[in-house]
């Protein structure tokens, strides 16, 4: 799996990447000590390259730095946390 630049865009409370000209994120809300994931994006064409699981990564790194919570609303959150904790 090759290593992407991930961008945490907090005014648009969203981690991102840009993969052959497409864009992948994960989008959350902000909560009391924690965040709560509620959508992740990759397109069809960039499945299965683990795009989401480095997005993820980068979440976990953040909620980690600062001391955050995770809330997986969204179905890949929740397995992703479930996996990684």
């Amino acid at each position: 799996m090759k290593s992407i630049a991930i961008i945490h865009h907090e005014s648009m409370h969203e981690f991102y990447c840009m993969v052959d000209g497409q864009k992948c994120f994960v989008q959350y809300t902000i909560h009391p000590g924690a965040l709560e994931f509620t959508h992740t994006f990759v397109p069809a064409t960039l499945r299965g390259r683990g795009i989401a699981k480095q997005l993820y990564d980068a979440a976990a790194a953040y909620l980690k730095e600062h001391g955050l919570k995770a809330i997986p609303t969204c179905s890949y959150a929740a397995k992703y946390f479930a996996e990684h904790q």
